[in-house]
């Protein structure tokens, strides 16, 4: 098919030589537009002129589009004509549904726009036909799909035919393109009529037949486009019309709104005014969118239908009018809002309005572009340009109406004020009705701001503002504009004249005054404070942009004080609303006084704080040292009289919080308090005011009457006079540091005869402010302002409330704290946070007269008005800010009134009054008097302490008690009142003395039953009260409700006595009377009995009632008749009998119970009924007739508590144990049912379903206290069936193997747990089993039974098995006896332990061969069974048997067997017998040997490997005798060696003949040793010596060596003899050997000669003197004689020294041994820790000993001198123990760990309860006393832990846990598995003595929670240092390990094994304590010892150094006697 391009604009539409018929064509599209018969008849047709299609280079087809949517086609024309004739020739209806490009649309700018290239890049598209599409407006671009009715065919059937082929004829050649958008028009549905059937009204709504479809395909050519679908899917039209109603509803609003806030703002109207405007404007508009909705909806317009235009469907009109609605409240509503909540706080008009103007264009352009967007094709709503032109257009529309409302709103607003009308009238009416004469203001409506921001290039201006006072007493107001620096006074002059002349035409008052002569030249000058200026005004001495004062002098010599005008006090109007109501002389007054308060609050410590208050009867005076006024802008006097311009009130939010008593006086709340209190207090004010920085007193005065009458003619300000003045010197004199406030009141209305009472009345005002005892950290009373009324000191004034009050005060007083916080968002403006202080004072009753009364009869002596009682007293008194609010006078709050009625403690609690400071954060009543009665907090502290429902509290503020910073909770608190009002009862009343008899003194009585605490009372028989008498005997009546115990109706009684508490002088006691109940006998009542001359007093069931009963006339006497009335009347009710009623009864009760079954046979298992129904007969009662059982004077209505009590006699209990047991009780009061009162209805079965289970005799007792009971008796049996088998005795035998187990008792039970009888005895299997491999079985046994059969006995189960190791070391088995024919079994469970020891057997046969003296036998382990092959039990006890043997252990030769049944000796059995003796080891079983095992140490021998000469001279000696020591073989043993430092210790001694033993050992050196030399005797005789092993004596050696003469020598030229010549050097040695025979032969000299044979002896024989030597050598022999006697004294002592040695060493050794065996008994818990093993007395002592100058060392000394509590200092109130002391471990490793955690420091800190410690503290003084006295000077720091000022730990505690210890939850992995080597939290390591954990801190903490967790947190302790390190991944808390790593959070690790000198006992048994006790004693003996060997060895190296020296000098006169 042929395609065509687009025909351009002078072009044909088709090509040359068609021929189309364009009356068809155009007739066909207008029935597509209008619908057929709608088709316009007056329609203009034209044909389209034929054109050639366009080429792609066309220009575009240009739309214009209104703004209403509207467009016209440009450029190509249409055929847009249409006649009837074609239409007519149509006759079948049809719906084209047209698939266009959507190249534009109907109604939006630029839809035919696109270019030909836009047409040509879009391809031809074939879519389906959409059926039944909701036809949409033409000029939205959308295509119409109408139904044409069937009625106006008028073609036939041919013409049909005819024209439908024609036009599908044209379309198959050429493309049709629509009039209107320009589209292609590319398919074509045709709907035909079928036979019979009718075509679907679209309109209506009828079914649619189904369509025939024909496609006309378009001819694809490059220039022609097919579009996508026109018909848009339900949700997305569905959503265009959501957005077409929002546009609808907010777009027009929006702007009105905008224009409505903008003329409002600009005629001045207030934000308030203008808010409610725009909302009315947006209530009036509702109506007119509701007019225009029903306009759209009745629209008849067939040409385009408005609605769907703007809207859409019909059928969607209420969603439509829903978000229209709502869219116009949104967008209405946006404006006002914006303009109220933006710049709120700075409030600039200007701000707000471009606030305002952006955010309504924002909204505006927003809704215009949905516009746009809902009114183009889906493909053309990516398009800008018409967005851009909207949105211009509509900014354009906005910017126009938001000026021109503005505009106009400012001119008429200018207008309207130039003519006054309206608002003026208005307020001066407001203002004229006031009483008090309050000034009037006229109305100035806010300067207006041009909405025009400042540029910042611009330079700033600058302007000077002026108030000049001119001569003739009058003041103008002048503004320079950048007059520059200085001014010519002439032109000044000229500007202020012309100000003058515009102000005096406007105010008729000046115009009156004098005029002023301008014309005086250069006599002008002016004058700023005390400066004058003359002929220039030179701005610089003023500030710019502020008002100065100044004044014109004309230099006539006369100046004015006052000048009219001056300050402007116009107010705001709302303030006028506030004014306080309820005004009094005083209260004004009051106000007055609080400026001056608040002024010189603040003035530093230099300066004085006065205020001055003079009243006369013509004038009152304020005079204060404040910091004062001026005419500066920021502290301008004006706003002292100008209502609401004080800024005092801002500063409230300063006042809350602080300390009591909240002495902030920042009391301004509306900023009106001046002005109004001096408009009450007088006609006429002044105001004089200074400043330190001003020279000119500034004043101000206004008149009540002037302010109404001095306005200008536009009468919208409040002028009033002024001035300036210099200060005078009384003013400078009361002002030193000048600045002050003075106002002075004129013609005031005060009875100056009550001044007294006004000084008083304001002296209880401002009391703290007078004098204040709480300001002074000393407790003395300050002066914080000086208070002066006409002259007198308020602090000097006796009289007012306050100080009466406190003179009749006692005791101290009861205070706390109270928080209270807002936390509810809707009180937004409220202080959120209030604070009180209750104070509360003690009034005691002194002499029997109240001091409450006294008070007021005191006040009413000075003349105060007094209206009040005692019953009416104001309890409550109430400061603000330290103010008194005078009109507070509650009687109580609720947490006053304690104690039940007419009690002592609710008598008492009237005796007390509160005292309540609140801060800024309470709001009071506008006149200050009393606090705001609905602000919340007013509420909750009005409610303190009531009981409240839920619905009655206000939850939105929360309240916080406290007290010196620590938190309280209501109910301890209220106890703490209690107590503290019963205590000041206690202490301070005194009652009058109302007995008229002698009184009984009575000592001994039931303190609780009279709820009396005194320890004596009297008792009277007659008292007077209020001047009756009353008398033991007396009938009373006690009416209902007069105290506690007598609340539900009137008590008759007899009265018995009068007590009196207390003796006679004693304070506190309270009246009690006692009386006897009418029902009660007298042998029931109150006796008074005196025996052996002790008087007592019983009260018994008598009433104990409070004197409050008589005093407040709640008790009455009673005279006889109506005595005996109540006698009669209690006679006919008293009880006789308790009946209960049957099943037949109760029904009729509608009762669901019945009767108990009595007498009938019952088997255990019956249900019991379900209530029982009990009744008391009275005594008349006889149950002959049944039918009055139920009538209501058979049974009594109130009888009291009735006790249902439930007993059993169980059967199956022992007949010793058959004693009757408790089962259910019940209590039931008297119930009506069925208007029958008296029922006790006791729910049996529904509380007790298993009462008849257990067989038995239930007894059943109803009783009514012990005067009425009743018993029934029911029997149950138990069932015969059987249903299991239990044991008799609950027995857990323990059998040795080889023996029989005990007789076995069972028992049978049926379902209830009751025993039945056994039929017979029945067949068993009985077996004995453990774990899978053990089972014994037992073939013989004897089974019978017993007591009638009840009970099966086994026997005879005998025992005997070898496999008892495969179930050690616990032994557990379990007995299973079954039944072989019935489904019935017992088990029970037993241990089977082995035999005695009976065999032995050894690992190691070879482990006793081949022994060595002092060897340790290893791998010796014995193995020890019993006889049927068992390993013995662990721990049973094994006696060995040694010989030659030593085990070196604690356990000795008795040995324990372990886990495995052995006995191991490996490295603990040490050989002690020498060589070749023989040894034995041996074990026994009692007293028979089963082990032995002999064996032979190995053999040595010592040989003298030289040899001896045959002879050797006397006196001579032997050298080099060698020893070996030889095995059986021969050979050298070399493990003889002498090592002293791996402890082998091998010597060889010498013994002679004669006994002694050389003191020299020699050392054996691998196997040998040698003696150098041995001196022999110098006597002829055979010399015998031994030589022996020192430690093993059998190996030993006796040598004989005969002795000659010794040859005689030649004596040399000096008298000596020598063998050789003067020396002889030795042959080995070279060392020089004297032979002088004065040498002495012994060792300790130090000679020795070693020959050059083996053995070499040397002569030393002396020889005698020659006499005739010379002097000088006879000299020096003497001297060497002496010098030998020292030697033998030195040797005698080091000798001495030697032997006390060897005694200390044996010592020493025998402690180590015991220390060695005490420790190794201690191991379990000393763990190689043996230094740590202590006592908590041995660590006290240790502190004592090692820590003298500490404070730890002082308590220890204190504590074991006088323990507490006997000790002063040492108490539960001040240090009671050391952190050391005061717990103790389990293990010294454990001590170990925690010590070293801690610190020494810690360990030894002082532990206190109280906080109070400090350095000034009793406690402190007390120890530093103690330890001067015990002259233990504290020379170190310590450390005090207080228990009260720790935090506890407050997480519970585990259950049932005798040593408290807390419940904190173990660490664990991330998989929850415990974490490995965790032992346990620190805290609950520690262990506390019985003493110690009763210890507790206020709060009931023990030291547990407070002390040990404090110090030591949530510490853990690990087993070892890798457990530990392992689990720190895991934990984050610090941790030890026993090995003595410690981990700390901040992540160091200390590792170490010290033993801390100071550390925490350990726990032990009483068996452990007694060896801790001898390790301490073998401690102290070691030490001992070791202190004495320490002195020794000193001793000995004293004499050794001695010796030595003594040594060296005779050697050297030795020397020089041989020489000489």
């Amino acid at each position: 098919m042929e395609k065509l391009d687009r025909p351009a604009a002078d072009e044909s539409w088709f090509g040359d030589g068609e021929i189309v018929d364009a009356d068809l064509l155009i007739d066909l599209l207008e029935t597509y537009r209008f619908g057929k018969d709608n088709v316009p008849t007056g329609k203009n047709r034209f044909k389209a002129e034929a054109t050639a299609p366009l080429p792609d280079n066309t220009t575009k087809m240009e739309d214009e589009e209104d703004d209403d949517g509207s467009q016209g086609l440009v450029g190509n024309k249409s055929a847009h004509e249409s006649t009837a004739s074609v239409s007519s020739s149509i006759s079948d209806p049809m719906i084209l549904e047209t698939i266009m490009s959507e190249t534009g649309s109907n109604n939006e700018p630029g839809s035919n726009e696109e270019t030909g290239d836009y047409w040509s890049e879009l391809s031809s598209t074939n879519l389906p036909n959409v059926e039944n599409e909701t036809p949409q407006n033409a000029e939205d671009g959308e295509i119409k799909e109408e139904e044409e009715d069937n009625s106006v065919r008028s073609s036939s059937e041919s013409e049909e035919k005819s024209n439908i082929e024609k036009l599908l004829a044209i379309q198959e050649n050429y493309e049709i393109y629509c009039p209107s958008c320009s589209s292609c028009i590319t398919k074509t549905v045709i709907l035909r009529e079928r036979t019979g059937g009718k075509h679907a009204d679209f309109v209506r709504g009828k079914p649619v037949e189904e369509p025939e479809e024909g496609h006309l395909e378009a001819r694809k050519s490059s220039n022609t486009v097919q579009s996508p679908p026109q018909n848009q899917p339900d949700q997305e039209r569905f959503s265009v019309e959501l957005l077409k109603s929002t546009v609808y509803g907010g777009l027009t609003e929006t702007i009105t709104s905008l224009g409505v806030v903008s003329s409002a703002s600009a005629s001045g109207s207030s934000t308030v005014n203008i808010l409610a405007l725009a909302v009315a404007n947006l209530a009036g508009g509702l109506i007119v969118l509701a007019q225009n909705f029903q306009d759209l909806r009745n629209s008849s317009d067939q040409e385009k239908d408005r609605y769907n235009e703007l809207l859409g469907r019909r059928t969607n009109s209420r969603m439509h009018i829903l978000v229209a609605v709502l869219s116009y409240i949104f967008f209405g509503l946006i404006p006002p809002l914006v303009y109220a909540f933006s710049f709120y706080v700075t409030g600039i008009k200007n701000y707000k309005l471009m606030s305002v103007f952006s955010v309504s264009l924002v909204c505006v352009i927003l809704l215009c572009m949905i516009k746009v967007y809902v009114r183009k094709q889906p493909s053309l709503r990516g398009s800008r340009k018409s967005y851009l032109k909207s949105a211009a257009y509509y900014t354009f529309i906005v910017v126009a109406s938001s000026g021109i409302s503005y505009v106009v709103g400012d001119i008429m607003g200018d207008y309207m004020e130039k003519l006054g009308w309206f608002l003026t009238e208005l307020l001066l009416g407001f203002v004229g009705e006031k009483s008090l004469g309050e000034p009037t203001m006229s109305y100035k409506r806010p300067l207006k701001r041009a909405l025009i921001l400042d540029d910042d290039d611009d330079e700033e201006d600058t302007s000077y503002s002026f108030k000049v006072l001119l001569p003739n007493s009058t003041s103008v107001g002048l503004t320079l504009h950048n007059p520059g620096p200085e001014m010519p006074m002439e032109r000044f002059v000229n500007l202020l004249k012309e100000e003058y002349e515009k102000s005096r035409k406007d105010c008729l008052l000046m115009s009156k005054r004098t005029r002023i002569e301008w014309n005086l030249g250069g006599k002008f000058l002016l004058e700023t404070n005390g400066e004058k200026m003359k002929g220039m005004v030179r701005f610089a001495v003023f500030k710019p942009n502020m008002c100065h004062i100044i004044r014109l002098d004309d230099g006539s010599g006369t100046t004015s004080t006052m000048y009219e005008n001056l300050w402007d006090l116009t107010p705001d109007p709302d303030l006028l609303k506030e004014q306080p109501e309820n005004y009094s002389f005083e209260t004004a007054l009051a106000d007055l006084i609080d400026n001056s308060l608040q002024a010189v609050w603040p003035l530093s410590d230099g300066e004085r704080k006065l205020i001055r208050v003079d009243v006369s009867s013509d004038r009152i005076s304020v005079f204060d040292t404040g910091r004062g006024m001026d005419s500066s802008e920021e502290n301008s006097i004006d706003k002292w009289g100008k209502i609401g311009a004080s800024l005092h009130r801002s500063q409230k939010i300063r006042g809350v919080g602080g300390r009591p008593p909240y002495l902030t006086p920042f009391f301004g709340m509306f900023g009106y308090g001046g002005p109004y209190a001096c408009m009450f207090l007088g006609r006429r004010t002044l105001v004089s005011s200074k400043t330190k920085e001003s020279k000119k007193v500034f004043t101000l005065q206004f008149k009540k009457e002037a302010l109404i009458d001095n306005r200008s003619i536009s009468g919208k300000h409040w002028k009033t006079d002024g001035g300036m003045r210099d200060p005078t010197e009384e003013e400078m004199k009361l002002a030193p540091h000048g600045s002050f406030t003075k106002v002075e009141i004129f013609e005031p209305e005060f009875d100056i005869s009550k001044v007294y009472q006004l000084l008083c009345r304001l002296k209880d005002i401002y009391f703290p402010y007078i004098q204040c005892d709480e300001l002074s950290k000393t407790g003395k009373t300050e002066r914080p302002v000086d208070f002066e009324v006409n002259g007198e000191d308020l602090a000097e004034i006796a009289g007012g409330e306050v100080a009466i009050t406190n003179l009749n005060s006692r005791g101290e007083e009861f205070w706390f704290q109270i928080k209270f916080t807002l936390t509810s968002e809707k009180r937004q403006g409220r202080p959120q946070e209030a604070n009180a202080r209750l104070k509360f004072v003690y009034f005691p009753i002194v002499q029997g007269e109240e001091s409450i009364e006294k008070i007021l009869e005191n006040l009413e002596e000075q003349g105060c008005e007094v209206s009040e009682s005692f019953e009416t007293f104001g309890r409550v008194s109430i400061r603000r800010l330290g103010r008194l609010l005078p009109e507070v006078r509650w009687d109580s709050i609720p947490f006053m009134k304690q104690g039940n009625r007419a009690s002592t403690l609710q008598k008492s609690c009237q005796r007390v009054k509160c005292f309540v400071d609140l801060d800024a954060g309470f709001n009071p009543t506008p006149s200050k008097t009393a606090l705001a009665s609905q602000n919340p907090f007013t509420v909750a502290l009005k409610n303190f302490g009531s009981k409240l429902t839920e619905k009655e509290k206000d939850t939105d503020v929360k309240i916080m008690i406290h007290r010196e910073g620590k938190p309280l909770n209501i109910k301890p608190l209220e106890q703490t009142y209690r107590d503290w009002v019963m205590k000041m009862h206690d202490t301070h009343d005194e009652e009058a003395a109302s007995g008229q008899d002698e009184p009984t003194v009575v000592v001994e009585f039931d303190k609780k039953a009279l709820n009396i605490s005194h320890d004596a009372v009297r008792v009277h028989k007659v008292i007077t009260r209020k001047g009756k008498s009353w008398r033991r005997g007396q009938n009373i009546k006690i009416l209902k409700g007069a105290c506690a115990g007598v609340h539900h109706c009137n008590v008759y009684a007899t009265i018995d006595y009068f007590i009196i508490e207390g003796f006679e002088d004693e304070p506190g006691g309270d009246t009690w009377v006692l009386c006897r109940p009418i029902h009660l006998p007298k042998n029931k009542g109150c006796m008074l009995s005196i025996i052996e001359g002790v008087t007592s007093l019983e009260v018994q069931s008598s009433l104990s009632l409070p004197i409050a009963i008589i005093d407040d006339g709640k008790c009455l006497p009673v005279d006889a008749d109506e005595w005996n009335k109540q006698i009669e009347k209690q006679q006919e009710k008293a009880p006789s009998k308790i009946d209960l009623l049957d099943e037949q009864a109760c029904n009729e009760l509608k009762i669901d119970g019945g009767e108990l079954p009595v007498g009938k046979s019952v088997f255990a298992g019956r249900a019991p009924p379900q209530k029982i129904v009990a009744v008391i007969r009275p005594a008349r009662f006889t149950s002959s007739t049944p039918q009055k059982k139920l009538d209501q004077k058979h049974i009594v209505k109130d009888g009291g508590e009735m006790v249902m009590s439930v007993n059993l006699v169980d059967t199956n209990m022992k007949s010793r144990d058959k004693n009757a047991k408790f089962v259910c009780s019940e209590r039931a009061f008297p119930t009506p049912r069925d208007g029958i009162s008296g029922l006790y209805i006791f729910s049996l079965g529904s509380k007790n379903p298993n009462l008849f289970k257990k067989a038995g005799t239930y007894n059943f007792s109803f009783s009514i206290g012990d005067s009425i009971e009743c018993t029934k008796t029911v029997v149950i049996k138990p069932s015969s069936k059987a249903a299991k088998w239990k044991l008799e005795d609950n027995l857990e035998p323990t059998i040795r193997v080889g023996s029989s187990l005990p007789p076995i008792c069972v028992a049978c039970f049926d379902e209830h747990e009751n025993r039945v009888r056994f039929a017979s005895v029945p067949s068993l299997d009985v077996k004995l089993e453990a774990n899978p491999g053990f089972q014994l079985e037992f073939d013989k046994l004897e089974a019978k039974l017993i007591k009638n059969g009840s009970v099966l006995k086994i026997e005879n189960m005998l025992v005997e098995t070898g496999g008892l190791d495969q179930i050690r070391p616990n032994y557990e088995a379990t007995l299973e006896i079954r039944a072989k024919d019935k489904p019935f079994s017992v088990s029970v469970d037993c241990k089977v332990i082995p035999g005695p020891v009976e065999r032995v057997a050894m690992n190691n046969p070879q482990a006793l061969d081949n022994l060595l003296p002092g060897s340790t036998v290893e791998n010796f382990i014995l193995e020890i069974f019993d006889a049927y092959n068992n390993h013995v039990a662990e721990g049973t006890d094994v006696v060995l048997h040694i010989d030659g043997y030593r085990i070196h252990d604690y356990l000795g030769v008795t040995r324990k067997v372990d886990a495995s049944g052995c006995i191991d000796l490996s490295g603990i059995l040490k050989v002690t017998e020498g060589y070749g003796k023989s040894v034995s080891f041996s074990v026994m079983s009692g007293n028979e040997e089963i082990f032995k095992k002999e064996s032979k140490i190995q053999e040595r021998e010592l040989r003298l490997v030289t040899e001896l000469p045959d002879s050797c001279p006397a006196g001579s000696i032997i050298q080099n005798l060698v020893f070996n020591v030889t095995d059986s073989d021969g050979s050298i043993d070399a493990n003889i060696h002498d090592d002293e430092k791996s402890g082998c210790f091998h010597t060889m001694s010498i013994e002679f003949g004669s006994g002694n033993i050389e003191s020299v050992r020699y050392a054996f050196i691998q196997g040998s040793c040698k003696v150098s030399t041995l001196s022999v005797p110098e006597n002829e005789s055979v010399f015998s010596f031994r030589v022996f092993h020192s430690r093993y004596p059998e190996l030993h050696l006796n040598l004989e060596v005969p002795l000659v003469s010794a040859p005689t020598f030649e004596s040399d030229e000096i008298g000596c003899s020598t063998p050789y010549s003067k020396t002889t050097t030795t042959p080995q040695s070279k060392m020089a050997s004297t032979t002088n025979s004065g040498l002495s032969p012994t060792s300790s000299v130090g000679v020795g000669l070693t020959p050059c044979s083996q053995v070499g002896v040397l002569a030393i024989r002396s020889s005698s003197l020659d006499h005739s030597s010379q002097n000088g050598l006879l000299d020096m022999a003497q001297f060497a004689e002496s010098l030998k006697q020292k030697l033998d004294t030195y040797g005698e002592r080091k000798m001495k020294i030697d032997e006390r040695l060897k005694c200390l060493e044996a010592e020493q050794g025998q402690a180590e041994q015991e220390l060695s065996t005490l420790q190794a008994s201690l191991e379990p818990i000393s763990a190689g820790l043996p230094a740590c093993l202590s006592t908590r007395e041995s660590m006290m002592k240790k502190i004592e000993e090692k820590q003298h100058h500490t404070a730890a060392a002082v308590f220890c000394c204190l504590y074991r001198k006088a323990a507490p509590p006997q000790s002063m200092f040492l108490s539960n109130k001040g240090v009671f123990g050391i952190v050391a002391l005061l717990g103790s471990v389990a293990t010294t490793s454990l001590s170990r760990a925690l010590s070293e955690y801690l610190g020494k420091d810690t360990m030894l800190a002082l532990v206190c309860k109280s906080s109070q410690c400090g350095p000034k503290s009793l406690e402190y003084m007390r120890l530093k006393s103690e330890a001067h006295l015990l002259r233990r000077p504290i020379t170190s720091r310590f450390l005090i832990i207080c228990l009260d000022a720790t935090r506890p730990w407050s997480s519970g505690l585990v259950e049932n846990d005798p040593q408290r210890k807390l419940a904190m939850k173990n660490p664990c992995l991330p998989n929850g598995d415990p974490i490995p080597g965790f032992i346990g939290y620190a805290v609950n390591m520690i262990e506390l003595d019985l003493a110690d954990l009763d210890i507790q801190k206020n709060s009931g903490h023990g030291l547990r929670e407070t002390l040990f967790y404090g110090v030591f947190g949530d510490l853990q302790v690990y087993q070892t240092g890798e457990y530990l390190q392992a689990a720190l991944p895991h934990i984050k808390a610090d941790c030890v390990s026993l090995d003595g790593v410690i981990f700390k959070e901040n992540g160091f690790i200390y590792s170490g094994c010290c033993e801390p000198e100071i550390h925490f006992p350990i726990t032990v048994t009483e068996k452990q304590e007694k060896n801790l006790l001898k390790l301490e004693l073998a401690r102290d003996r070691k030490r001992k010892a070791e202190k004495t060997m320490a002195e020794e060895y000193s001793s000995l190296r004293k004499v050794e150094k001695k010796l030595k020296k003594a040594t060296e000098k005779y050697q050297s006169v030795a020397a020089a006697m041989a020489d000489s």
